[in-house]
């Protein structure tokens, strides 16, 4: 029944991770894939409405994240990043 309330209209599908990114609200890592860990977050920043990234694997470098202007939340690890 949950499907049936989904509005399949406003989904996006894109063929690569950086414009899978345009004008979004929130990036989400969800998985260990080592092409998430090389993106060219410089040009994704760029792009997105709200520079904020939730990390559920602990995959990204906070560093660089932090440098490039994300808001970064590695899910399981303090803040003190």
């Amino acid at each position: 029944q949950y499907f049936k309330k989904f509005n399949y209209d406003k989904m996006f599908f894109s063929s690569d991770e950086v414009s899978a990114c345009h004008n979004s609200d929130i990036i989400i890592v969800a998985t260990e894939w080592s092409n998430f860990k090389d993106l060219d977050w410089a040009t994704i920043h760029a792009q997105v409405k709200s520079p904020i990234i939730m990390d559920f694997r602990n995959i990204l470098d906070s560093a660089e994240l932090k440098s490039t202007g994300f808001k970064y939340y590695p899910i399981g690890i303090s803040d003190e990043i």
